[in-house]
């Protein structure tokens, strides 16, 4: 796995889910892009505490600062990111408000 930090806006809902026998999960997509680059699309996973925060701070428009580490799973199309932290940028600004 390769460690990443990756600045972008969040362009989904941030989706939930627990059962008693595992720590809870969450799932987002963040787009990162550059001026005058193609913007890169990224698959995020968090657990356990980082779960319910991102659960509690994230929305669609939300720019954020995060970083963990880079995966690529096999049967996945995409890059994904096993999330260890995150900052939320611009005062927590959903939809682009």
């Amino acid at each position: 796995m390769v460690s990443v930090s990756i600045s972008g806006k969040i362009v989904s809902e941030v989706g939930y889910s627990a059962n008693p026998n595992v720590t809870g999960r969450a799932a987002f997509l963040v787009e990162s892009g550059d001026s005058g680059s193609r913007p890169l699309r990224f698959s995020v996973f968090a657990f356990g505490t980082q779960a319910k925060r991102a659960v509690n701070s994230l929305k669609p428009g939300v720019r954020v600062h995060l970083f963990g580490k880079m995966e690529v799973r096999e049967g996945e199309n995409g890059i994904t990111v096993a999330l260890s932290g995150f900052e939320v940028q611009d005062g927590g600004q959903a939809n682009g408000n």
